[in-house]
């Protein structure tokens, strides 16, 4: 998917979804995103880390990241990766 095409609702069901698997049982809580319906993709982001690994990585591919856990090991992230053209 393209960068652009990235939405909160879509954002909202992707993490709804990693939490169901991550935690059975899990009851839901409040939206994972504090945003407005038509938010654009640059302020989606800043729920995650920017992990890229080099700074010349920034202008291309980049990598962001959040801790969430899961029952099993509470260290993992969630990572998404995307190319990045003036919008992150």
């Amino acid at each position: 998917m393209k960068l652009e095409e990235l939405t909160v609702e879509l954002m909202e069901r992707a993490m709804e979804i990693y939490y169901e698997k991550a935690y059975p049982g899990r009851k839901k809580k409040k939206p994972f995103l504090d945003l407005p319906p038509d938010a654009p993709p640059g302020k989606i982001l800043q729920a995650f880390q920017d992990d890229s690994a080099r700074e010349e990585e920034r202008e291309g591919l980049r990598r962001f990241v959040r801790r969430s856990g899961n029952i099993n090991y509470p260290y993992m992230k969630i990572v998404f990766w995307f190319i990045c053209a003036n919008i992150c």
